[in-house]
């Protein structure tokens, strides 16, 4: 009886030695993490519709197997096996900055701020019409999307990213990040899935419609929320 609550004891210890990695992972890498990286290359190879949470459980599960399968005797032994596992793993993931969204169209000059400003050829996205004579390249035109978002709790919003999504192969087409509640960018024609990322507001999934010729402009209502973006991200589906 002795001998089972040890090895109860050990896999609690190399759990806990799991989470508080992916945790640190989670928090320090963002963007970059190893354990949303995973969750990404599986969701596009083997499951599509796996979550982070997933993930998450099978990396636990992992570290209780290292643990017994290097024969830590101590608790203390195998919360650093469970420790080690993500850490190798956030070691082999380089930090990569996502692709970014073109805030321009090719070959037109755009000046980004607090009040947007395209160029001749692209009007501003306040103005009701949209002219034919859109940039082109390649025969692809594109169309400037322009994004204005508000809170519950009528603050203003900093730190935004905005995550460009391929709803039929979940692959992220570009990010971008603004300081500002309202944003322009730049992409063809088509439907999309549009994730607004916030801290202190839940994370939005916005079913996108870009059509061409047309007035592009979105608005989007945020939550106010106490819960950090890294745990909402986890029961997401990984794209």
């Amino acid at each position: 009886m002795r001998a089972v609550w040890q090895h109860i004891g050990i896999a609690l210890s190399a759990a806990i030695g799991a989470v508080i990695s992916i945790m640190g992972d989670l928090i320090q890498k963002q963007d970059a993490s190893a354990t949303l990286k995973l969750s990404a290359i599986l969701a596009r190879d083997v499951m599509p519709r796996i979550t982070p949470l997933v993930v998450v459980c099978f990396l636990v599960v992992l570290a209780v197997a290292v643990a017994f399968i290097f024969k830590a005797n101590t608790g203390k032994d195998a919360f650093y096996r469970g420790l080690s596992v993500i850490s190798l793993l956030m070691l082999a993931t380089p930090y990569q900055l996502p692709q970014t969204l073109p805030q321009g169209a090719p070959g037109v000059r755009v000046s980004m701020g607090r009040g947007v400003e395209i160029a001749a050829e692209v009007p501003r996205p306040s103005v009701d019409g949209m002219p034919a004579n859109l940039a082109q390249v390649s025969g692809s035109v594109f169309t400037p999307v322009h994004v204005r978002l508000g809170t519950s709790d009528r603050r203003p919003v900093s730190n935004v990213t905005a995550i460009l999504i391929d709803p039929s192969t979940s692959q992220v087409l570009g990010s971008l990040r603004r300081e500002e509640d309202e944003f322009t960018f730049f992409t063809r024609p088509g439907m999309y899935l549009l994730r607004i990322e916030a801290p202190g507001y839940l994370i939005v999934t916005y079913n996108l419609r870009v059509e061409k010729e047309q007035r592009n402009v979105i608005r989007i209502a945020l939550e106010a929320t106490w819960l950090p973006i890294f745990l909402q991200r986890l029961p997401l589906v990984s794209f």
